[in-house]
């Protein structure tokens, strides 16, 4: 009997450990530097995006320390060598509480100690080479962070997310097949919110079908697909020969910028494939001669899509028919008026210069010129 009693009370209190455990050590949260909201409101001392903040895209740091006063006086702290970066560094490296994380190419990411340079952990990817070495775009251009994983777009279509203290693979997903289509993840996603992570794939000098992605940020689900040359878009497609718009390009390969208010993202869009058609100044008329003659939205644009459902809200096309290989400059985007059928937006172009207009509603029979 007394046997029993003891075997019992012992099922008793261990019971009653596992519960105090279990309160002690919930489940694991998003790490306080890589919050949703910290990513959202980049505290100064951080980069928490590939333009240090997902809403602005200024690229620029509010710390005062370094200036035009002392800035000749700045020296070398540390030196970090990746071992064999292919095709030169085309990163911008992430800062979050004192750690940086730096994507080299084809596809690696590096957990650094940002004061010391002392390498905390790496991912290499195992990649099929024959898939990098055909590729133009077997590099990264960056990375993006959020509720404790960093998140990386690789050259073979492929999405990871990685544990930020430990760089192991939380989830892996193929999302695009870049066997078939040579197309893969160049640049940064955007992690809007702890629901969803916005990437477009590369590839404007392939004959695929740009696709932009809105994704699960906690298992990589699919959760929209936005397609940058006009699928099921009839408007659109009407901009297009033929059906050349299936392999019409288009590639999004630079993280957007979010627009909270609105609830939307700007992304910019790359050049249609082919790179150049021959059909001149006739280009912009769909019935003309050439390889792709015709408008071709959404190439050559600057898009904004709803964050909810990844439907264009409106367009700027900068350069329709696009015969010079042209990317939209997506850098610096400020629009105003909260009026979802049109807001008042500048754009940036990269000879300096800023255009001004008022966003069209979501049709695309026309496009907005400068």
């Amino acid at each position: 009997m007394k046997h029993w009693i003891d075997h019992d009370l012992f099922k008793l209190v261990l019971v009653v450990a596992l519960l105090v455990v279990a309160v002690v050590l919930p489940a694991p949260v998003a790490r306080a530097g890589s919050s949703a909201d910290d990513i959202k409101n980049c505290p100064d001392q951080n980069w928490c995006a590939y333009h240090r903040t997902v809403d602005t895209a200024w690229r620029h740091s509010p710390l005062t320390q370094v200036n035009a006063g002392n800035v000749k006086r700045l020296r070398p702290a540390w030196i970090f060598q990746p071992g064999d970066p292919r095709m030169g560094l085309h990163s911008t490296p992430l800062v979050v509480d004192g750690y940086m994380y730096v994507s080299t190419n084809p596809s690696t990411v590096w957990k650094l100690n940002a004061t010391t340079g002392e390498r905390i952990w790496a991912y290499v990817p195992k990649m099929d080479e024959a898939i990098v070495s055909r590729s133009f775009f077997a590099h990264t251009r960056g990375l993006s962070i959020g509720d404790g994983r960093v998140y990386m777009g690789l050259v073979d279509g492929r999405i990871v997310a990685l544990d930020e203290a430990t760089g192991h693979v939380l989830w892996e997903r193929q999302i695009v097949n870049s066997k078939k289509d040579t197309a893969g993840f160049s640049g940064a996603a955007t992690f809007v919110n702890s629901s969803l992570l916005v990437i477009g794939q590369n590839g404007g000098e392939y004959p695929v079908e740009g696709k932009i992605f809105g994704l699960n940020p906690r298992n990589g689900d699919i959760k929209w697909i936005f397609y940058t040359t006009g699928r099921d878009d009839a408007k659109a497609l009407a901009t297009w020969k033929g059906d050349s718009w299936k392999y019409g390009g288009g590639g999004s390969w630079q993280p957007g910028s979010v627009d909270y208010g609105n609830n939307q993202i700007f992304i910019g869009v790359g050049n249609p494939n082919p790179d150049y058609d021959y059909c001149g100044d006739k280009c912009l008329d769909p019935n003309a001669e050439g390889w792709r003659p015709g408008g071709n939205l959404y190439t050559s644009s600057t898009i904004a899509l709803d964050l909810n459902t990844g439907k264009l809200n409106w367009y700027f096309q900068e350069a329709p028919a696009d015969p010079y290989d042209y990317d939209a400059a997506r850098a610096s985007t400020s629009c105003s008026t909260i009026r979802r059928a049109g807001s008042s937006c500048c754009i940036r172009a990269r000879t300096g210069s800023i255009t001004c207009t008022t966003g069209r509603p979501a049709s695309p029979s026309t496009s907005i010129r400068t």
